[in-house]
């Protein structure tokens, strides 16, 4: 009889997944101020009088939920990028020696 053989086990995946860089951050960023100017946009367009006989489903309402969700999912985001070590953050951009770095000609050898 004896014991039965040994099954191998999937691979595990990553312990860490692969973090975003600093140009995806930027990017991701900046939908962020769009995306709340958007909101807010249309928080003024709520406020308008006669706005609920035009909207009467409440379409621009479920419209600043979404928004509002996909703007705290991007934070979220953003936030676990943060609070991750520099190092990690800016391995690819400081590592980098093609990026023109803007500053360059301030910077003595």
């Amino acid at each position: 009889m004896g014991r039965p053989p040994k099954v191998k086990a999937p691979p595990v995946a990553a312990a860490r997944p692969p973090l975003m860089k600093y140009a995806e951050a930027v990017k991701l960023a900046d939908k962020n101020s769009r995306t709340i100017m958007k909101i807010s946009q249309l928080m003024e367009v709520i406020h308008m009088p006669g706005h609920a006989q035009a909207d009467p489903k409440d379409r621009i309402g479920a419209q600043i939920a979404n928004l509002r969700s996909r703007l705290n999912r991007r934070l979220v985001k953003l936030a676990k990028w943060a609070d991750s070590s520099s190092e990690d953050r800016h391995g690819e951009f400081r590592n980098n020696p093609q990026h023109n770095y803007p500053y360059r000609s301030l910077i003595k050898p």
